[in-house]
C-alpha cells in the first residue's frame, strides 16, 4: 500500500507516531509542522492523502481548504481535538475524506487511519448503484462517495435500475423511495424475489421520516433507511457498515461452499476406493 502521504501536525511526538503507523503499511510519508511548511510541500509534491491537524502554530488548518482544489480537499483526513458537532458537520460538508477526533488514544487514531486506507483500497472493487429520479440527489451522492473510491453507477428510475443491476455485480444499492413509474418499494419487492439479490444491502432514501414507511421498507428487505437531506458522515458510515457485512456474508458462504466441495470429493474418493 505505497501511498504518498503528507502529515501536518505541530506535535513532533504525535506526528511521528502517525508517520510510524503509515510506514508500517508501506506508505511514503512527508512531515510538516506548520501551515507555511505544509503549503510549500503541497506546491512542490503530489500527495495521495493529506493528514491535517486543524490547530497549528501559524493558523487554522481550515485555511488550506480555500487554497486547495476540490480534488485535493477530498484527500484530506482531518485530525482535531475539537468535538463541536456543527464544526465537524461543516468540515465534512467541505468535502474532506475523513475526520478523526484526537480525544482518543494515538494508537486508536493510527489504527483508524490504517483501516481507512485499507478500506479505500478495497473500495476500488466495490460497485454501488444509485437509483433516484432526481439528478441533483444523484450528483450529491456521487460527490460524497467519490473520495472513498467506490465505483458508482446511477439510474434515473426503477426500470433503468433493474437493467443496470442485471448487467453488473453490486455490493450496495442506494434507492429513492418516491419515484414515478416503479417506485422504491416496487423495485425492492421485485429484486428481493430473486435469490441472487436477496442478501444485497439496500439503503432506502426518502424525504419523509414517516414510521409506517420506514417499517414497511425494512420488513420488505431494505437493510437501512436514510432521510433526505443527508448527514454526510452518517451516510458514509452506513455505507461502509452494510458493505462490510455483505462482504463478510459472501466470504462465509464461499468458505462453506469450499468445505462442501471438499467433503463431496472426499466421499467420491472413498467410494471409488471401496470398489
Amino acid at each position: 500500500m505505497q501511498y504518498n502521504i503528507l502529515v501536518i501536525d505541530d506535535s513532533k511526538t504525535f506526528n511521528q507516531k502517525i508517520t510510524d503507523g503509515l510506514h508500517f503499511l508501506g506508505c511514503i510519508v512527508t512531515q510538516a509542522y506548520s501551515l507555511e511548511e505544509a503549503r510549500k510541500k503541497i506546491q512542490k509534491d503530489q500527495f495521495d492523502y493529506i493528514i491535517l491537524d486543524l490547530v497549528l502554530p501559524d493558523g487554522d488548518g481550515e485555511e488550506l481548504f480555500e487554497e486547495l482544489t476540490k480534488e485535493q480537499i477530498s484527500k484530506i483526513i482531518v485530525l482535531t481535538g475539537d468535538s463541536d458537532y456543527q464544526r465537524r458537520s461543516y468540515i465534512f460538508n467541505s468535502g474532506v475524506l475523513e475526520y478523526f477526533s484526537k480525544t482518543v488514544s494515538t494508537q486508536k487514531i493510527v489504527s483508524d487511519i490504517q483501516l481507512l486506507l485499507k478500506n479505500i483500497r478495497r473500495n476500488k472493487e466495490i460497485n454501488i448503484l444509485i437509483v433516484d429520479d432526481s439528478s441533483f440527489i444523484r450528483q450529491m451522492l456521487k460527490k460524497i462517495l467519490k473520495p472513498k473510491k467506490f465505483n458508482i453507477y446511477e439510474a434515473k428510475d426503477g426500470l433503468e435500475g433493474i437493467d443496470i443491476l442485471n448487467q453488473n455485480d453490486f455490493q450496495l444499492i442506494l434507492l429513492d423511495y418516491e419515484m414515478s413509474g416503479m417506485d422504491g418499494l416496487d423495485f425492492l419487492l421485485k429484486i428481493k424475489k430473486e435469490q441472487k439479490f436477496f442478501e444485497l444491502p439496500v439503503i432506502m432514501l426518502s424525504g419523509s421520516a414517516n414510521q409506517d414507511i420506514i417499517a414497511k421498507v425494512l420488513k420488505n428487505g431494505a437493510s437501512d433507511f436514510l432521510k433526505k437531506p443527508f448527514v454526510t458522515e452518517e451516510l458514509l458510515l452506513k455505507c461502509d457498515l452494510h458493505i462490510k457485512n455483505y462482504l463478510n456474508i459472501q466470504l462465509i458462504k464461499e468458505k462453506e461452499q469450499k468445505i462442501q466441495e471438499t467433503q463431496k470429493h472426499k466421499s467420491m474418493f472413498l467410494a471409488n476406493m471401496s470398489h
